[in-house]
């Protein structure tokens, strides 16, 4: 998902068709159901306490909406996976001994790898990977205010 490049913003020539969609788009994303603050019932703490610190910063930062909610769930809640297993691997090791009393590789490990690549994909979805984020604020400094033709465009 991530910050949606306002028409202003955009840098080159549009026609005025492109413009008209970029604005039309632009109206569409704001008329989106306005997404709750509230956690989804049944949430771990970890997950809650997450949800609670990015929500604010999504919905001041992106056009995030109530269709969003799902998606941020499973982030939030891969999250709390992650940070459950980051904690059982602290505390038993890397390798533990099975239940035959074979040295094993902790099996939290692999939960965690799967806790992470859910939070990768969820994260650059949302914009909340520096990466994506980075994408964003290299798409809005493009931009040539100087430029006379940009200033007839954004309306400046």
């Amino acid at each position: 998902m991530g910050k949606i490049k306002k028409v202003e913003n955009i840098k080159g020539h549009m026609t005025k068709e492109q413009l008209s969609q970029h604005k039309d788009a632009e109206k569409a994303l704001k008329r989106y159901p306005k997404l709750n603050f509230e956690p989804p019932q049944g949430m771990k703490r970890e997950a809650v306490e997450e949800w609670n610190r990015i929500v604010p910063l999504l919905a001041e930062n992106t056009p995030v909406s109530e269709l969003d909610r799902a998606l941020i769930e499973v982030y939030c809640n891969a999250f709390a996976q992650y940070k459950l297993c980051e904690q059982e691997v602290n505390h038993d090791g890397v390798v533990v001994t099975s239940t035959t009393g074979t040295k094993v590789r902790n099996p939290y490990i692999m939960e965690e790898h799967e806790a992470i690549k859910t939070i990768k994909v969820t994260a650059t979805e949302l914009g909340l990977s520096v990466n994506a984020r980075a994408k964003l604020e290299l798409n809005n400094a493009k931009t040539d205010k100087s430029d006379p033709f940009e200033r007839v465009l954004s309306g400046g």
